[in-house]
This record gives structure tokens, sequence and C-alpha cells, in this order.
């Protein structure tokens, strides 16, 4: 198996454990169709944002867990901004969840991943 099919199985088998099957169902489309266009280069980095995006869904994002999200609404600056300050975790653990949802974000808008810092 080639990395590109390692990255798409990664993706197509996640299945979060912080939204319930009900919640889950009508979202897998969404969360795993913008988990792809993040671009993930390997199969770890695959897990991250639909991960990130799950656990972003499970809080009170203005999503009913009824239908499909649409992640376009909700995953907002605003929304990120809120996400941030409720987080319970380590600063660095928060940082690269907020981290996710900005490029999860401008996946969504079509823009391109961030060039490397060297």
């Amino acid at each position: 198996m080639n990395n590109t099919d390692a990255v798409a199985r990664r993706i197509d088998t996640c299945r979060p454990r912080c939204l319930s099957t009900g919640a889950w169902a009508p979202a897998q489309g969404e969360v795993r169709a913008l988990a792809r266009a993040v671009a993930p280069r390997t199969p770890d980095e695959a897990k991250g944002p639909a991960s990130t995006l799950c656990t972003f869904l499970a809080t009170p994002c203005g999503w009913l867990h009824e239908g499909a999200p649409d992640l376009k609404a909700l995953l907002t600056d605003a929304a990120i901004e809120r996400y941030a300050a409720r987080f319970s975790g380590p600063v660095p653990t928060r940082q690269i969840y907020v981290g996710r949802l900005r490029s999860l974000q401008r996946a969504l808008l079509g823009a391109t991943r961030e060039p490397s810092r060297v």
C-alpha cells in the first residue's frame, strides 16, 4: 500500500469516540471530505484533522447533531475562539487543536496549506 492509499484508508476508517453513533452518521461525509481537503501527507497526519473536527463538533458549537453539519457556518473565527477559550487541556494541546481548526477553516475556503517555516 502506498502512502496516498494509507492516508485515504486512515480517513475512511476514522470513527470518533467523542460523537455518538447517531451524531456521527450524518456528520461522517462532511468530516471525511474536509479531512481530505487539508491534504495530509501521512496516515498519522490524516488522523489529526478529523479527530479535532469531531471534538469541535461535540462541543456546543451550534450543530444540533441532526443532519449533516454546515461546516462553513460552524467553523468561523468566533467559534474557534470560543472553542479555544473553553478548552480545558494543556496550552500546547490547545494550540495544536486550534491550529488544526484553522487549517480546516482554510481548506473550507479553498486555501492551500501554509508554507513550512524553516
